[in-house]
Formats: C-alpha cells, sequence, structure tokens
C-alpha cells in the first residue's frame, strides 16, 4: 500500500511538473493592437493647369476607414475641402506638398474635388485603411539634391505597430529609389512629381531614410505613421469615497491595462443620482495620471447625496466608467455621515 501511495506521489509530482512547463512554453502573448491594413490605393493628376483638381480616391471606401491624400502642385496654395483634416500645406512653393486626411462616413464617392488659389497642373496619391486611427505627420524638409529624406517621426502614442509612409515631392523628378526597407510605392510624375512608399514596424519613431530621384532637384518631404486603431484603457478599479468636513476624498486603482497608448488623464465624474454614462453626470475634474490616484472633491455641496465614477484616457481614446458601488460599505460611493453612520450615497457632514 504504501509503495503503491509513493508511485502514485511521484506520478502527480512528474505530471504537475509536465503542465508547468508546457505551460509556460504554450503560453500567448499578450494581445497588441494589430497594425492598420491598406485596403486600397489610388494614383491620378491633373494634366492640364486648373483651379479644381479631381482627384481619384480608393475604392470600396466604408464608413470609419481612415483615408489619406497626397497632393503636389507648383508655386499655389491650396484650400482644405470640407470635412477633411489638414496634416501639411507648403504653401506657394515650389515644390507644392499638401496633405490631408479623414474618417470616412461611407459617401465619399470615387473623386475629391481640391481647389487651389491658381491654375496650375497637379500629381495625387490616395491610401484607405482600415483599423486605423488618425494619422500623425512629421514635420517638413526640405532640400535641393538627388535625394530627398523625409525626417523622423515620434508619434503620440509610443510603440505602436505603425504603418509608415516616405512621402516626397519634387519638382518633376522620377524617383529611382525608394528608402530602404519601404516597399509598396507609388509615383506621380508631372510638374511637381509626387512619391510615397511604405513599411511595417513596431517602433516610438522611425526614421525612413533617403528617396533617389533622377537629377538634382529641390524638394520637400515628410514621414506619416498611421496607428492601429485605438483601443481605450480599462476602467479604473477600486473607487472609495470617503465623506470628511468640508470635501469628499475619492481614491482608484490604476487601471489593468493602458490600452493603445500610454495613460495620459483621469477623469473624476459625478451625479446627484446613480449614473451608467457619462451622458448623465458631470466631469468635475481631468489631471494628468502622473499627479496620482486621489482626488478630493471640494465643490461637493453640505447637504447633497453624490455618486462618483471615475475614466482615464490614453492618447487616443477613454476608457468606461470604473465602479460606482461595491461590496465595502464606502466603496465606490459617498457615505452620509448624521448622527450615526449610515451607507446611503454621499452627504456632506
Amino acid at each position: 500500500m504504501k509503495c503503491s501511495m509513493s508511485k502514485l506521489t511521484s506520478a502527480l509530482l512528474v505530471y504537475t511538473m509536465l503542465v508547468s512547463v508546457f505551460s509556460t512554453l504554450f503560453a500567448f502573448p499578450d494581445t497588441v493592437a494589430a497594425a492598420a491594413v491598406v485596403e486600397a490605393t489610388n494614383t491620378s493628376a491633373e494634366t492640364l493647369a486648373t483651379t479644381s483638381h479631381s482627384v481619384a480616391l480608393p475604392a470600396g471606401i466604408a464608413a470609419g476607414d481612415e483615408l489619406l491624400v497626397l497632393f503636389s502642385a507648383k508655386t499655389v496654395t491650396f484650400n482644405l475641402p470640407t470635412g477633411w483634416t489638414e496634416l501639411y500645406n507648403s504653401g506657394a512653393d515650389d515644390p507644392g506638398l499638401f496633405v490631408i486626411r479623414r474618417v470616412a462616413d461611407g459617401g465619399e464617392g470615387s473623386t475629391l474635388t481640391v481647389t487651389t488659389g491658381g491654375a496650375q497642373k497637379s500629381d495625387h496619391v490616395s491610401y484607405r485603411f482600415s483599423g486605423a486611427a488618425a494619422a500623425e505627420i512629421s514635420t517638413a524638409a526640405t532640400g535641393t539634391s538627388v535625394n530627398p529624406d523625409p525626417p523622423s517621426l515620434t508619434p503620440a502614442g509610443g510603440a505602436l505597430d505603425y504603418l509608415w509612409l516616405a512621402i516626397e515631392a519634387n519638382a518633376g523628378d522620377s524617383a529611382s529609389a525608394y528608402p530602404t526597407s519601404y516597399t509598396n510605392g507609388f509615383e506621380v510624375i508631372g510638374d511637381a512629381g509626387i512619391a510615397s512608399a511604405r513599411r511595417e514596424l513596431n517602433a516610438a519613431s522611425e526614421n525612413p531614410g533617403t528617396f533617389t530621384i533622377a537629377a538634382s532637384n529641390v524638394w520637400k518631404a515628410v514621414t506619416v505613421a498611421v496607428p492601429p486603431e485605438s483601443t481605450p484603457a480599462d476602467p479604473p478599479t477600486g473607487l472609495t469615497t470617503t465623506s470628511n468636513t468640508g470635501n469628499v476624498s475619492l481614491s482608484w486603482t490604476t487601471p489593468a491595462s493602458t490600452g493603445s497608448s500610454n495613460l495620459e488623464t483621469y477623469g473624476v465624474w459625478r451625479a446627484t443620482a446613480p449614473f451608467t454614462a457619462t451622458s448623465s453626470a458631470t466631469l468635475i475634474t481631468s489631471f494628468a495620471t502622473s499627479t496620482g490616484t486621489t482626488y478630493s472633491d471640494t465643490s461637493a455641496s453640505h447637504g447633497t447625496v453624490y455618486y462618483y465614477r471615475v475614466t482615464a484616457t490614453n492618447a487616443t481614446a477613454t476608457s468606461s466608467l470604473s465602479n460606482q458601488k461595491s461590496s465595502s460599505s464606502n466603496s465606490g460611493r459617498v457615505i452620509r455621515l448624521t448622527g450615526s453612520l449610515r451607507v446611503l450615497g454621499a452627504r456632506l457632514r
């Protein structure tokens, strides 16, 4: 009997060790936001001088897609189309470069009209991304050489799986080489040619390197980062509240996950009745997460019952609400202090 028990104990020990080893070997990695996907591209040009330019947009645009348009023309000002956001506008330079973006609503159609301050020819490249957040852009570099050089870019979101685009516009020369590791190049050559290429890279910053064009010419160059679709942080947890003389003290725990980028701010929401959405509450303060995970509400009025919740915001999105109530008598709500202690919400004494 003792021998059998010894064998059983040894077998269980071996089994436990094997489970531990294989669990470690085959553990799944932490989930991260996948890079944006280039769903479609298009190129177009106006070969006759005009002030109304028809830019061919990518096919299959769906609501929520991130759209990016690159536009070049000589010595002319650019007018921002309604509903688009300007990332870069060189003004009336030679060459001119205009970069704009928007989140698609699905009603864009197949073309975009861009108007300019004078009649010029133009060249255009357009992109459609899915699973993307708002594109970010570097400052512009300028020069006169055979090597347009897009500058380094450090996006606000920190190290993520970005789609990086290297972009150059010059006074009419073709690109014979793209930056190292950049592929899927597009080029339109007219009076002011434009070229772009892309790569996927998880990095906090990127310096693409240089293009090579056919002859020395004046150029402008920028770098664009397209982040993965924004993921909010987890909500703060363990919110507790305590009623004091003249204030209500709040404390909570940092979110378990910061989402697709680093935490930036906490928001404290307050209502005079239990609430399930921020639309039924007031944001009474927002402050940097580096300040800590506590807050003293000195604006609360004596004799009023309050309910509190907290949110966390990263570079691109805001979390859902923290707990409002919990099993603990003073967690997730504010207590009312009268002659004796009763848990009813929040009231100052």
